[in-house]
């Protein structure tokens, strides 16, 4: 069975090196990833639950993602407004 993940690519803007901080709501469970040189990232294993998913990187303004459901052998994937409207599942 494939564990819960986490995962999306920036496109546009975001590049190498932004900061993914990954927050499950009810826990306060936190992991924290940096996109890579494509500007994905992939935040693997996550428990199941609703989680908010922060992007920073300096000289860009802060993306807020909330209500991010990651349900048992499942992938999200979180895309920002400009690049496509909503969340989805893969």
């Amino acid at each position: 069975m494939d564990n819960p993940r986490l995962r999306d690519r920036f496109l546009g803007s975001l590049r190498r090196g932004a900061t993914v901080k990954v927050r499950n709501v009810a826990t306060g469970l936190e992991r924290t990833t940096i996109t890579s040189a494509d500007g994905s990232y992939a935040v693997p294993e996550l428990p199941i639950g609703t989680y908010s998913v922060t992007v920073t990187q300096t000289g860009f303004d802060t993306f807020v993602a909330t209500g991010v459901i990651v349900d048992v052998a499942s992938e999200r994937r979180v895309m920002r407004p400009q690049d496509r409207t909503g969340v989805d599942s893969n």
